[in-house]
């Protein structure tokens, strides 16, 4: 028998332009969170439906940064060129590459680190992931995909990333930038201190059972 993972399943994000937002996808394990991550990058393809991305069908060449769980910088490469990979790969010169990363190396708070390598014990699992989001950041996406990126993270370490997030999108220098963030997360408080939309999932078949908008000002502690 095949096990089915999703079944009618139906999610529309919508972009609010020259805003930004942050939408939070909540359930338990196994109820598939993860995996429309992954289709919504274009990293699975889904048995059967259809994802589009601005009004159109996820092409092969698109490119939709994500941010995962586990460390995903190249241990030997230093912070300064895990950041400006996602530009090099794209043509930019090494010189521009450089100047655009450490623009936000600065902006993530690893001004000092840019040197090291991108591994424990050079920095610690916080600023791993500050690396990661400084990478995805740094071509200007106008979505942001975050797979439970504290997971791993003490709760202490968790916390204070937390607000590192939220104090990341209200920065002056990120002001053009706007993007809507998904993030994936199974903490409420995570989901309520972040999320401008918070959509909850039930499993067997994944499906979104609940919506819900935080009334709670942007600035929240």
């Amino acid at each position: 028998k095949d096990f089915v993972v999703f079944k009618d399943f139906n999610l529309v994000v919508e972009d609010y332009p020259n805003i930004g937002q942050f939408v939070v996808i909540m359930g338990k394990s196994g109820c598939g969170k993860s995996t429309i991550l992954r289709y919504w990058t274009g990293l699975q393809k889904p048995t059967a439906g259809d994802i589009f991305v601005g009004g159109k069908a996820i092409a092969e060449t698109q490119s939709m940064p994500m941010v995962f769980q586990q460390y995903s910088s190249l241990e030997w490469f230093s912070v300064l060129q895990n950041v400006a990979l996602p530009l090099t790969l794209k043509g930019v010169s090494k010189k521009e590459a450089n100047e655009r990363a450490m623009e936000m190396i600065k902006v993530v708070g690893l001004e000092g680190h840019e040197s090291k390598y991108a591994r424990i014990p050079q920095l610690s699992g916080g600023q791993l992931q500050r690396v990661a989001i400084a990478r995805s950041l740094v071509a200007n996406p106008n979505m942001l995909l975050l797979d439970e990126p504290y997971g791993a993270l003490d709760g202490f370490t968790r916390a204070k990333m937390q607000f590192f997030l939220l104090d990341l999108f209200q920065k002056s220098e990120l002001a053009s930038l706007n993007p809507t963030v998904v993030l994936v997360t199974h903490d409420p408080r995570e989901a309520v201190l972040l999320g401008n939309d918070i959509y909850i999932m039930d499993a067997d078949p994944g499906r979104i059972i609940k919506h819900i908008k935080p009334d709670l000002p942007d600035h929240r502690d």
